[in-house]
């Protein structure tokens, strides 16, 4: 028996599948695929408490099961399974052989841009998922005929190396289901709001269930994506379990809640508005992203207030990459716990650290990209000399789960390496790490390093010579001597710790198989970042690409630069007492009391839906796929709706109504406009909705504090809300009402002290000496100008300004002096070179009879300008 159940509230779901298990007879093996696995294992834990537990019940991905079955076939064939960055590795290879071969009419030109490989292989997938030939795209005119190419080269490269992609693996899959079948399938099945985006998946669903004793699917109601899809796959009607609200003209007490569900993006007339005091829908906008995140941690704090459990309670990011650090810091400032799943991507600074190695490399040694390198803060540990660690490669477990099931290990905190007394002078470790990479920078500016292995050694050792020619005239001024010697200090450390890595990146061949490239690069993660776990994870996703080659560099780093660049991590611990912040996808089957929406503005949700930009929208209705733009459409409507039937009893939704960055206003998304309609009844006009958002938060855009101190997060709000109304009394008035902020931290009165002293219009001591008293007047006699000698110099800071003159003469702060790079010569220098070569140019052709130059004397005219170079360039060595 198979049934698709479909309801807009997920609790309703929920509780439909609470019903079809307690039917299903006991100790009966039960597979439950969900949307993502926190969904179906938040389903697994709320059964828990059943008596007899739950022995027997599997629950994954649908992309794990397909995994698990294809296993044992593709050991057979002898064959690895490709990832997605191994499938986007593979593309960029086809791309690459496609170039060095006249062929691509079409897409030659845009063939070398660094997006194209990504685009190519989202493609090639999809046609691959969908079972389109090559030979069907052939029809499609000039862009058919370049994709057709690439298709079989692709597929060409897959065979060579003995690797199965997604379809593939789908494919074996089905087929061993049909053939053989598999210890997990064949008795009850769950599939959890799981929509199939490709005939690939369809066609396997359908093997699936057509092998199960009983099969229930929920549905999230108005998904017609999934409504579509899931029906053809499993051949079954839909049922609705959600009972019709009453018409316009039948008396009714409806939440907000429940008729949003019901009438979103429908073209039924809304009825009229629900009840006042309705607290299932709640509205606010907020001057910026930033204090967006605020106001929803102020709203968490107050449903926590009220009873409501941190873990009933979601946040859903459509734009996770600019919402997530703010939220953080939200989070922190609020002490709120958050679980921020690993679909919340944040930056990477060791991914980031080891491109910039890599661009390091390619530019042949360039400085600049060592000096990135060093300024994220990635240095190791290293031996007790300062060198750079010995490479010890361990293996790592790949990210992507369709290579294997991630381990439930907590992975311990690297432990810091305890030391003994250190040498703070002369010791180039301290606590584990290197001492002085802050001053690296300049030191590499100072040496003029510009890049080759040679130059690094040459130009090193020339600014150490440089630095002890100085010293050694610098016996009386101990000041400057001691800052050359620090100076000095840091390049040796610079030297022994960088000159290593510098030659491991000399050595990374021109060109070479994945396999060699893979050895290569997981050496120097070991060597040159100090937590290369997560670099170490995305190089072994590419370990089954290692027969396919010889890529260069530049190759290597386009497939590596988006995986690298953010980082993708699993949180710690469990989710529960914790508030749950994910992606909008994530909340697919899951249920909360309280759910967060944020970021309904023009823009950002929903986004743009663009074409596939190499198979554009009339080429894919030929072919019978789906519109890009109508499926995007679908999907946004599929996340908002996801959302919304997570909510179990509140839902809060908002927007920023400024673009910090660039200085203007933001618009509510007609998302945000559609949600009113059908909570209220009548789509609001904007001014008034604008107005009524901005009012129902506590942040302003020039004060960052709430009116209302009761209602502040953290201790600097609570100050700012209480210092806030005294800014409109008089002084008499408001005399005595800061008192706390002096009394409370001796190092903030003295701070606001000195503030208040800058802002007068009087110099004072915050200035600097410009009242001394008696102490300070003793210590600046002996520094009269009759009372000690002064250099010329010295004086002429005096005269142009007393105050220079203290700082320079008597406080011996002097401007950082800077070696001048051989290759940046003045102006001066210059233009004499430039006459003197021209001056003996001109007299050696005289003399030799050349003028003018001609054809015929051309060649002799070149030698003769060579040797007045090289003459002039002895000169000057």
């Amino acid at each position: 028996m198979i049934r698709i159940v479909s309801s807009a509230a997920s609790h309703r779901l929920h509780s439909e599948a609470d019903r079809w298990i307690a039917q299903l007879p006991a100790a009966q093996p039960v597979l439950i695929l969900g949307a993502s696995f926190g969904a179906a294992e938040d389903l697994i834990r709320r059964l828990c408490p059943r008596p007899g537990g739950l022995l027997g019940y599997h629950r994954m991905t649908l992309l794990q099961l397909v995994s698990e079955v294809a296993v044992e076939p593709l050991a057979r064939s002898k064959r690895v399974s490709a990832t997605a960055l191994g499938g986007q590795a593979l593309a960029a290879r086809v791309a690459y052989l496609c170039r060095q071969e006249p062929g691509l009419e079409y897409y030659g030109p845009v063939a070398d841009l660094p997006g194209f490989a990504k685009a190519l292989s989202e493609t090639l997938r999809e046609l691959r998922m969908e079972g389109v030939a090559a030979s069907d795209l052939t029809s499609l005119g000039p862009p058919g005929v370049d994709l057709a190419r690439l298709l079989d080269l692709y597929q060409q490269e897959l065979e060579s190396a003995s690797i199965a992609d997604l379809a593939e693996i789908y494919r074996l899959a089905a087929k061993t289901l049909v053939e053989k079948g598999h210890r997990l399938c064949g008795g009850p099945l769950l599939l959890l709001n799981l929509t199939p985006r490709f005939r690939s998946e369809a066609e396997f669903l359908g093997v699936l269930a057509a092998q199960a004793s009983t099969v229930l699917a929920t549905l999230s109601s108005g998904d017609e994506l999934g409504r579509r899809t899931l029906g053809d796959a499993l051949g079954s009607a839909v049922e609705e379990l959600d009972q019709a609200l009453p018409d316009a003209e039948t008396p009714r007490q409806e939440e907000k809640l429940q008729r949003l569900r019901h009438y979103l993006f429908s073209e039924d007339s809304p009825p009229a508005p629900a009840l006042e005091g309705d607290r299932s829908l709640d509205f606010f906008s907020a001057p910026g992203e930033a204090r967006e995140c605020i106001e929803i941690a102020r709203r968490i704090r107050f449903g926590a207030s009220e009873g409501l459990h941190f873990d009933q309670i979601a946040v859903a990011l459509r734009s996770p990459e600019a919402y997530l650090p703010l939220l953080e810091d939200a989070f922190r400032r609020a002490a709120l716990p958050g679980y921020f799943t690993r679909g919340t991507i944040r930056p990477d600074p060791a991914g980031r650290a080891f491109l910039a190695l890599l661009d390091c490399a390619a530019e042949g040694l360039s400085a600049s990209g060592f000096a990135e390198y060093l300024s994220l803060g990635q240095v190791p540990d290293t031996d007790e000399a300062g060198a750079p660690p010995a490479p010890l490669v361990e293996w790592v477990e790949p990210e992507d789960e369709q290579l294997c099931f991630k381990t439930a290990m907590v992975v311990a905190e690297e432990a810091e390496q305890a030391q003994g007394p250190v040498d703070v002078e002369n010791d180039p470790v301290i606590a584990g790490t290197l001492r002085t990479p802050a001053r690296w920078e300049q030191l590499l500016v100072d040496a003029a390093v510009i890049g080759g292995r040679e130059r690094w050694k040459t130009r090193l050792r020339g600014l150490a010579n440089e630095l002890r020619i100085r010293l050694r005239g610098l016996e009386e001024d101990e000041e400057i001597a001691r800052r050359l010697s620090a100076q000095l200090q840091a390049l040796q450390h610079l030297e022994r710790f960088a000159l290593p890595l510098i030659d491991r990146l000399a050595e990374l061949p021109a060109e070479a198989h994945w396999s060699s490239w893979l050895n290569r690069l997981e050496e120097l993660a070991t060597v040159a970042l100090r937590r290369p776990s997560s670099v170490m994870a995305v190089l072994a996703e590419l370990r089954p690409m290692g027969e396919i080659g010889p890529v260069g560099l530049h190759e290597v780093r386009q497939v590596l630069l988006d995986r690298l660049t953010f980082l993708r991590v699993d949180p710690k611990g469990h989710r529960y007492g914790r508030v749950f912040v994910s992606t909008v996808e994530e909340l697919a089957g899951r249920s909360f009391e309280l759910v967060f929406l944020p970021g309904l503005a023009e823009g950002i949700f929903p986004r743009k839906a663009i074409e596939d930009p190499l198979l554009l929208d009339p080429d894919r209705e030929k072919l019978k796929l789906d519109r890009s733009v109508d499926r995007s459409r679908l999907q946004e409507r599929g996340r908002l709706r996801g959302a919304i039937s997570a909510a179990r009893r509140s839902l809060v939704v908002s927007y920023p109504r400024m673009d910090l960055a660039r200085g203007r206003g933001r618009v509510p998304s007609f998302y945000a406009l559609d949600i009113l309609r059908a909570a209220e009844g009548h789509l609001p006009d904007m001014r008034p909705f604008e107005a009524r958002a901005s009012q129902s938060s506590s942040s302003r855009l020039g004060w960052p504090a709430p009116t209302d101190p009761a209602l502040a997060i953290d201790q600097a709000e609570f100050d700012l809300a209480l210092l806030d109304p005294l800014l409109e009394l008089s002084a008499e008035q408001k005399s005595g009402y800061g008192r706390f902020l002096i009394e409370s931290n001796e190092h903030l009165a003295r701070s606001l002290r000195t503030r208040w002293r800058r802002w007068r219009r009087e110099f004072s001591e915050a200035d600097g000496l410009v009242d001394p008293d008696s102490r300070t007047a003793a210590i600046l006699e002996a520094e009269q100008l009759r009372s000690r000698s002064y250099s010329p110099t010295a004086l002429q800071q005096f005269a142009v300004c007393p105050y220079k003159f203290l700082l320079y003469a008597i406080h011996r702060l002097q401007p950082r002096e800077e070696l001048a790079p051989i290759e940046q010569l003045d102006p001066l220098t210059r233009g004499g070179l430039f006459h003197e070569v021209q001056f003996d140019f001109f007299k050696r052709l005289r003399s030799a009879r050349l003028l003018p130059v001609t054809k015929r004397n051309l060649e002799r005219a070149q030698d003769i300008a060579d040797e007045v170079l090289n003459q002039v360039a002895e000169r000057y060595r």
